[in-house]
């Protein structure tokens, strides 16, 4: 019930996330409940940061998951490609991975069986209104699909059986301190009518198409200036406008107004 008044109402109260050692039993507990992996919680700290600084901070290869609250892209999951493939080997052998596998990089199957997961991670933090959201496949894209707020970054060194090898977990949360909380709404002030600007302003090139035909490769490489196409007689009577990669964006027919 805390949770659901929560997320109603925007943002965690100041001074409402969990410490460090608590998301750390949390992921333990998420892991052994979702994926039937037993983690042994390491070295854990938070640190608080803005949203230019976050990308630095991220394990190379992380599987990157938005998390939603009252507005979407509140805060991020990161989880490094050992967690990645121990909770996968777990769901789906029922072991964990061998020691010493190489490390490969994160599809969407993985960020599907790390959902779960990341769910019962985030439900069993007090405090926080927040579930997975989207994965993102770059973090470039941060700056605009996270709100411009500060954060509270939660790192976690998880140790993973066989031989304990280590694994790394990151939690962007909105940091709930004084000066630091985000707005109710999510987003910075005049964000949407910013957005809306930018996107009216881009330019999008198309292209008319007449019609469709195949030919034969032969008869493709044979072409040669001047040569003429034989077009079918209703080919002016059906016109589409392309975008990029042929997409068809209006269709219409060639005509004549005023003259």
């Amino acid at each position: 019930l805390k949770r659901k008044t929560a997320a109603a109402a925007g943002a965690p109260r100041a001074g409402a996330l969990p410490g460090a050692g608590a998301v750390a039993r949390a992921a333990a507990r998420a892991a052994r409940d979702a994926a039937g992996l037993d983690l042994s919680p390491g070295d854990a700290g938070v640190a608080r940061a803005g949203l230019s600084e976050l990308p630095e901070r991220l394990p190379g290869g992380a599987l990157l998951v938005l998390l939603d609250g009252a507005a979407p892209g509140a805060g991020l999951a990161a989880l490094d490609p050992a967690l990645v493939e121990a909770l996968v080997s777990a769901q789906i052998t029922g072991r964990p991975p061998r020691a010493g596998a190489a490390p490969r990089p994160v599809s969407e199957v993985d960020a599907a069986l790390c959902r779960g997961f990341l769910a019962a991670l985030l439900d069993g933090l007090e405090g926080v209104a927040l579930g997975p959201g989207a994965t993102l496949a770059d973090p470039v894209r941060l700056p605009y699909v996270m709100a411009a707020t500060g954060l509270a970054v939660i790192e976690l060194a998880l140790d993973l059986p066989p031989g304990g090898a280590p694994a790394r977990l990151l939690l962007a949360l909105p940091d709930a301190a004084p000066g630091g909380r985000a707005p109710a709404h999510g987003r910075p002030a005049g964000w949407t009518s910013r957005l809306a600007a930018a996107l009216d302003a881009a330019p999008v090139p198309l292209g008319a198409v007449l019609c469709r035909r195949r030919m034969a490769l032969s008869d493709l490489q044979a072409l040669r200036a001047g040569d003429r196409l034989v077009l079918p007689a209703d080919a002016l009577a059906r016109v589409e406008l392309c975008g990029a990669g042929g997409a068809r964006a209006l269709t219409g027919r060639l005509g004549q107004v005023q003259g």
